[in-house]
């Protein structure tokens, strides 16, 4: 067991190092440091060339968005703490987003499928509908909204079933990982929001932006 976990790593270094240092974004998205969307930045290219290897081009695609949005989730965090004088401010989402959120994941799926099946890519549409779901939870997570915790662990734990069946198992245990520290995120970030409410005129302020 333990020597084909020491040649999984062997065989899959790039993969493996992808994935914990992806791990460690994850610990600082839950803190609240602003430092995470450099280090995400970095992730992301990583992860491009991971999914690209494995022909699972939504995956592929979906983490050079990640790279951009990481420069207008650092920009969008910043302003947040300029405006709150502290980090630890979270936002709930308008209520008039969740419709929007789902439109935006019903309408871009099938054609994004379409692409990946065009493209002979694997598992064509659940890759683009885990992408599209994926892309919708980084704009939560870049808007500090509340409910980036609970679309990643719908998201996350369907990804470790596809990247299981998918053989990417450094990649699966990581979202397994992914899945857990999103529990988590949303207790401690929930918990961060209840002291946000003595702020609520600049939180209004800032969801409305």
């Amino acid at each position: 067991m333990v020597q084909d976990i020491v040649c999984y790593i062997q065989t899959n270094y790039f993969e493996v190092l992808s994935a914990i240092i992806a791990l460690i974004c994850v610990f600082l998205e839950i803190k609240q440091d602003i430092l995470v969307w450099w280090i995400s930045f970095v992730a992301s290219l990583m992860y491009t060339w991971v999914f690209y290897d494995k022909s699972l081009y939504s995956s592929s695609v979906l983490h050079i968005f990640y790279a951009i949005m990481c420069i207008y989730g650092w920009w969008q965090w910043r302003k947040i703490r300029e405006h709150t004088h502290t980090k630890k401010t979270v936002l709930r989402m308008p209520m008039h987003y969740y419709p929007v959120v789902l439109l935006t994941i019903v309408v871009l799926t099938p054609p994004v499928g379409y692409l990946n099946e065009y493209y002979q890519g694997k598992l064509p549409y659940w890759d683009a509908y885990l992408a599209v779901c994926s892309v919708v939870a980084y704009w939560l997570l870049a808007k500090k909204y509340l409910e980036n915790w609970i679309l990643w662990i719908l998201t996350d734990t369907v990804y470790v079933v596809m990247y299981l069946y998918e053989g990417a198992l450094a990649t699966a245990v990581l979202y397994f990982a992914y899945v857990v520290l999103a529990i988590s995120g949303l207790v401690i970030w929930r918990k961060d929001w209840l002291n946000t409410l003595i702020k609520r005129p600049i939180s209004d302020k800032l969801i409305n932006e």
